[in-house]
């Protein structure tokens, strides 16, 4: 099942997270180098991110029949998984968040290592601890971008949509691969920094590659923005995909303009015109026909005139 699986993905990359916030935040004491500690930074904002992914993923369904044990008898072994519109608020929501402070604290600690250059101590170390780093996030971006790639190519029918394929993908999955991928960016850019100033003894690169690193947070929660309102759009469409509005006498059939398709905007125009025509009126019962002549009393003289004819 996709929940399982997704689960022990969030649950593996959240280890190899909390790992590295423990050996960069050591490294970045002994070195003294601000890149360091924003990576930290942003690897713990990682493994926040993750934690709050994997409590979304594993939550039981609000609506999931349980039995009085509280052993779910309806599902299969595996676990019940909650809304995906609860799972992407755990996986871009709290995200956008962290990220957004984790962008401040990072700049914040570049500006003061730019104020204050010292040159950094225990370099070897700080070598050490981000090829681990980079290796383990590769490691974990690997697992990512595997989960969301399907096994077998999705066939797209000929009248869907964009939103409703993104709507597919899995929120958690989709989270912790742009964290791993912008925490290999962001070791690399600490590497470089780190690198710069020791060999060209410039320590100010130390504390740019630190700001680098906060902007790149901000980068990636304007992305997870964006990503929510992606789902939002996509949620709205999965829906209502017909697109039909009814108010209760008449319906309507609302058809978007903007997926240039003639056919389609054909067909809703008739199907407005067929619901909009008004129903022809009852037939009205029958004059009664006039009485017949014959059928009242004749007159004395009417009499004497018919007798005269015969």
């Amino acid at each position: 099942m996709a929940g399982a699986s997704t689960a022990n993905v969030v649950m593996m990359a959240m280890t190899l997270n909390v790992a590295l916030t423990f050996a960069l935040f050591a490294a970045s004491a002994w070195s003294g180098s601000s890149a360091l500690l924003a990576t930290a930074i942003q690897s713990l904002i990682g493994a926040s991110s993750q934690a709050m992914v994997l409590y979304g993923v594993t939550r039981p369904a609000p609506h999931a029949a349980k039995s009085a044990h509280g052993v779910d008898h309806t599902a299969p072994s595996q676990s019940i998984t909650a809304p995906s519109s609860e799972v992407a608020f755990w996986s871009y929501g709290v995200a956008v968040l962290l990220f957004s402070l984790g962008a401040g604290i990072a700049i914040y600690d570049g500006v003061a290592k730019l104020a204050d250059p010292l040159p950094n101590k225990y370099l070897h170390i700080a070598y050490a601890v981000l090829a681990t780093a980079f290796v383990a996030l590769a490691l974990a971006a690997r697992m990512a971008l595997k989960q969301l790639t399907p096994a077998e190519p999705r066939v797209v029918p000929a009248g869907a949509q964009e939103p409703a394929t993104r709507a597919a993908q899995e929120p958690a999955a989709s989270t912790v691969a742009i964290e791993s991928l912008a925490g290999l960016l962001g070791v690399v850019i600490a590497g470089a920094g780190i690198a710069i100033a020791d060999w060209l003894s410039v320590p100010v690169a130390d504390g740019y590659a630190a700001i680098a690193i906060g902007l790149l947070l901000g980068v990636v929660a304007a992305f997870m923005s964006l990503e929510i309102r992606n789902l939002l759009i996509a949620a709205a469409h999965a829906s209502d995909p017909t697109g039909t509005v009814s108010d209760g006498a008449t319906t309507f059939f609302i058809e978007e303009e903007t997926t240039g398709d003639p056919s389609r905007i054909a067909a809703a125009a008739a199907r407005n015109a067929t619901a909009a025509r008004p129903a022809p009126p009852a037939p009205s019962a029958a004059p009664p026909e006039p009485a017949s002549a014959m059928s009242r009393p004749m007159s004395r003289k009417e009499r004497k005139r018919h007798k005269g004819k015969h």
